[in-house]
């Protein structure tokens, strides 16, 4: 429905904006990673304390998506909302409408 189109959109449009942010911080944590072990006199504490970091980032950006998504949850109709987790699982999980052998699920 239109309304509800167009406050999915906006809850999906404020999160891919933040989501930028987040990655981009990932991105460059991930950089500093690398760079450390680069180093002839890497520190394996400093590598520990910036992957606790990149995890810090990783696990806030899962915790935005689960919420945008519970927003959205909450607009949608019991049906809308099968199709939605439907899309989800074959983006996440590769998930087909029918059993097929041989799948990446498998």
């Amino acid at each position: 429905k239109a309304g509800q189109k167009m406050r999915v959109h906006e809850i999906v449009r404020k999160f891919k904006i933040n989501s930028i942010l987040f990655k981009e911080d990932i991105l460059d944590k991930r950089v500093e990673i690398v760079e450390e072990l680069g180093d002839p006199l890497c520190d394996p504490q400093q590598i520990a304390r910036k992957t606790e970091e990149l995890n810090q980032l990783e696990n806030q950006l899962n915790r935005d998506f689960i919420a945008a998504l519970l927003k959205i949850n909450d607009i949608l109709e019991p049906g809308q909302r099968l199709s939605m987790i439907y899309g989800l699982s074959r983006n996440w999980f590769f998930f087909n409408p029918r059993p097929e052998s041989g799948g990446p699920h498998e």
